[in-house]
């Protein structure tokens, strides 16, 4: 079990959409088969944000505010073999996907940080034969590989300890003063 430190702002679909529900049940299918933790669909516009709470939600607020929705477009299925990005799509690096990744980063002063946009299926650690079957499994779900949905909200995640102690702390609209 691995554990993460600090807040996350996270991109969510719409919860009740079909895109939304599509991946929630793909993210509880590898869950109950590997045994591994299951966590809200999500990109993860930043990590690892450390801070007094009030002034990390004041920071949300300004950058959600300086937002408008923009589209996610999900690709290829990858694995970077580390416990928090074992198995995800990728997200396409559209102008609008990098430049919210940037200014958070300024927002919050993260330094010089490369974004990696990425939507997880699974966190954990996999045997080389289960990445490989899970990783089959999501490629052939042809509405998973090319998916698309607009993020309009960052969702403010406290990511202390290990996923099953996290928990959203607020959500906030773009473009909402």
């Amino acid at each position: 079990m691995s554990k993460a430190t600090g807040y996350s702002l996270w991109l969510v679909p719409d919860r009740e959409s079909d895109m939304y529900r599509l991946l929630n049940a793909a993210i509880q299918e590898i869950a109950r088969h590997y045994g591994t933790p299951a966590f809200e669909p999500h990109v993860t516009l930043l990590g690892g944000i450390v801070g007094d709470s009030e002034e990390v939600r004041q920071k949300t607020r300004w950058l959600a505010s300086n937002l408008v929705p923009y589209a996610v477009h999900l690709g290829t299925i990858g694995s970077h073999g580390t416990y928090f990005q074992i198995l995800f799509s990728r997200v396409a690096q559209s102008e609008e996907v990098m430049a919210a990744g940037q200014r958070a980063r300024d927002v919050f002063e993260i330094g010089e940080s490369i974004y990696f946009p990425h939507c997880s299926f699974a966190y954990g650690d996999f045997s080389d034969e289960d990445l490989m079957s899970a990783k089959l499994s999501l490629e052939s779900c042809n509405a998973l590989c090319a998916a698309t949905f607009t993020v309009n909200t960052i969702e403010l995640w406290r990511t202390e300890g290990s996923v099953g102690e996290w928990y959203q702390v607020e959500s906030f609209p773009f473009g909402a003063a």
